[in-house]
């Protein structure tokens, strides 16, 4: 009996100690497994913050920022290009205007080109009939949002006054002709009931 109780309390030491070391290691394993993590997290987070700069690229690295700077050269020569566009005066005949209309190759800079322009300008500039390819390019130029009320009334006034414009009306598509009516439309609280009426019975 002694035996078996000297025993006993030799035994129960080592046990209690394993437990002890086990779940030490378990909370230093968990502890690493956090602080890991957590440094993964920010990582990647430093990533996103040095990736967020507005560019849009699938391509990550060396190669995004070499996108990057072919982006930003290009929109540089377009800005160049377009600052350096001279808008010509009024033209004084029909061949200069289409000249100059040739030249100037996107809508904003047409559009400023045609701001010059009065109600009486046309007919003193048209003294015979417009081209139909010119007078449905002023149609689609007139339509942009930025174009105010006012000037696509004074132009739609002045259109009404070309010399045979029945002819082009006459060949208009039906795109085109719903220009027109929505140019009108726009226009209607800049013209008077008797100018508008004259525009409806000559443009549509």
């Amino acid at each position: 009996e002694s035996e078996q109780i000297s025993s006993t309390p030799t035994s129960e030491p080592f046990k209690i100690v394993e437990v002890i070391d086990e779940t030490e290691n378990s909370m230093d394993t968990t502890e690493d497994t956090l602080a890991a993590e957590n440094e993964n997290d920010g990582t990647a987070d430093e990533k996103e913050k040095k990736v967020d700069d507005g560019f849009m690229s699938k391509s990550r690295g060396f190669s995004r920022q070499v996108e990057k700077d072919l982006n930003s050269e290009q929109l540089q020569k377009e800005t160049e290009r377009v600052e350096s566009v001279t808008i010509p005066g009024i033209a004084k005949t029909s061949a200069q205007f289409s000249k100059d209309w040739r030249n100037l190759k996107t809508s904003e800079t047409r559009l400023q080109y045609l701001s010059q322009l009065g109600r009486d300008s046309y007919p003193t500039v048209f003294k015979s009939q417009m081209e139909s390819k010119l007078f449905s390019e002023i149609l689609t130029v007139l339509s942009q949002e930025s174009t105010s009320p006012q000037l696509i009334a004074d132009h739609l006034m002045g259109l009404s006054k070309l010399p045979r414009i029945s002819a082009l009306v006459m060949f208009l598509t039906p795109g085109e002709q719903r220009t027109v009516t929505s140019l009108l439309d726009r226009a209607h609280t800049c013209l008077s009931a008797e100018e508008s009426s004259h525009v409806k019975s000559i443009l549509m």
